[in-house]
């Protein structure tokens, strides 16, 4: 869904990534259970979501946000995994407001 030229920066930058830490940082996300850990988060939270996310879908953003004491969900229209990538505006107006705020009016 992104820009050609933002995908193509995006390979770029991973490419200068070490492989060994990127491993690892993979492990973690993969093998973190969000169960435990997200009932912890104190804070205010934003969960922002592609509408066409397949790996990441909007349901489980829902489920993720229900363990969150104080959190939102917002779905980006027309934007998969990378919405910051396929949306970029609309994903930093959400994230603008929400730090200003603290919170997203409904």
């Amino acid at each position: 869904f992104c820009d050609p030229e933002v995908k193509q920066q995006l390979v770029a930058d991973l490419r200068t990534c070490d492989a060994d830490q990127y491993l690892q940082a993979m492990a973690a996300i993969y093998s973190t259970g969000n169960e435990t850990v997200l009932p912890r988060v104190r804070g205010e939270t934003l969960f922002i979501v592609g509408s066409r996310d397949q790996r990441t879908t909007p349901e489980m953003a829902d489920r993720a946000a229900a363990l969150v004491p104080k959190s939102q969900v917002r779905v980006i229209p027309d934007a998969g995994h990378l919405a910051l990538l396929d949306q970029p505006s609309r994903v930093g107006e959400l994230m603008e407001t929400f730090l200003a705020v603290g919170r997203l009016i409904d």
